[in-house]
């Protein structure tokens, strides 16, 4: 018997590409993202400069960036997209991949235009491109948030609008095997996506906690710190190299756990994890590595910042300074998980009191009386 058009595992079309949005942008951050890794694996830096490590880094985003993108154009090129699992579709994930990549290429190409700048690589030209193809990457990759936000927006008032005709919509029907449904990412939500969201974005955690207010100003300081010791020092010398990487690495380390911590309580999947991972013990104790972390490293950058051991003593002193704001910051976080946990203790010690402990009183039994008719 002869197959029928379409009915095969796979069916070739360029409809992603040429009939969507989506399409035509995942176009575009291939060919940048290519050019990108191509021209900053062409930068090499010299041994005295601190460069070795940047170039590294934006050479790492933009190739990860790029292999993706390539996955992503393949599985929809070939009628694969409608087959995958749900939660490989979904648009929160992809939300929070592309704004990592965002913050990779803000990072990456920052780092490697400050190379360019300062001459730290052999073809400052070659640097100067690879930064600016970063940030066309960036562009790009912040446009392509937008629209994964605005399609996950789009579901929850779907789900919405189909919970208020009824009590509760159905959980989530995984797709027939057979041949792909048409395609319908850019132009709207397929009814199987639009039941009971997984996640749910939300601004509370910033606007009306102060855990969140907290953690944004952490996000930005430890961020103000790497990037100024990063972008800001591009020689050391008597021993400061090693005192800056430590500064810096702490503060990147401190920033990325920072905006992970973020996502996942915007994206309301925080009651969702394990209880150990978020137990305020946990927390605490991260916490007081981050306020060690910072009291060491932020001395030490303050030490080379002082006697002159770096290329630009003012961005040192500014990273220095910026380190001890996020020491304070992450003391007054390791406070608040203290508390917390303390309250925790506290109630537990009081259920435990009030299951072991008797009545105060107990009322006697009534006084023996016969029976009526028993002398």
């Amino acid at each position: 018997m002869a197959a029928e058009p379409g009915d095969g595992l796979i069916k070739f079309s360029l409809d992603f590409i040429t009939k969507t949005t989506l399409g035509k942008l995942k176009a575009a951050e291939l060919v940048f993202t290519l050019l990108a890794g191509a021209c900053g694996i062409s930068v090499l830096s010299y041994r005295d400069c601190n460069c070795s490590s940047k170039v590294g880094f934006f050479d790492f985003v933009a190739w990860t960036a790029f292999i993706n993108a390539l996955i992503d154009m393949v599985i929809h090129l070939i009628g694969l997209w409608e087959r995958l699992y749900w939660i490989f579709r979904h648009p929160a994930i992809f939300f929070v991949l592309c704004l990592l990549a965002d913050v990779g290429f803000l990072i990456g190409s920052s780092l490697v235009a400050s190379c360019s700048a300062y001459r730290c690589v052999t073809n400052p030209k070659t640097a100067a491109a690879a930064a600016f193809f970063g940030f066309v990457c960036l562009v790009l990759f912040a446009f392509e948030t937008y629209l994964n936000l605005k399609i996950y927006r789009g579901m929850e008032e779907e789900a919405r609008q189909q919970s208020s005709g009824q009590n509760k919509g159905p959980d989530f029907v995984e797709p027939p095997i057979g041949p792909p449904p048409p395609y319908a990412r850019s132009g709207g939500v397929s009814d199987n996506m639009a039941e009971q969201p997984l996640v749910h974005f939300s601004l509370d955690f910033i606007t009306k906690t102060w855990l969140g207010r907290l953690k944004a100003a952490e996000l930005l300081f430890t961020f103000l710190t790497a990037a100024i010791g990063d972008f800001g020092i591009s020689w050391a010398w008597y021993g400061c190299g090693a005192k800056v990487s430590f500064l810096t690495w702490i503060a990147w380390i401190a920033f990325i756990n920072a905006l992970i911590d973020m996502i996942i309580h915007l994206m309301g999947l925080w009651e969702r994890l394990y209880w150990f991972f978020r137990h305020p013990a946990i927390l605490c104790a991260l916490c007081g590595l981050a306020v060690i972390g910072f009291l060491i490293g932020s001395c030490l950058m303050a030490s080379c910042a002082k006697y002159d051991h770096v290329s630009d003593k003012n961005a040192a002193g500014a990273s220095a300074f910026f380190g001890f704001v996020c020491l304070a910051l992450f003391s007054i976080e390791t406070y608040i998980h203290f508390k917390i946990y303390r309250g925790i203790q506290e109630e537990a010690g009081n259920q435990h009191t009030e299951q072991s402990k008797g009545a105060d009183f107990t009322e006697p039994p009534p006084p023996y009386s016969p029976p009526s008719g028993v002398v």
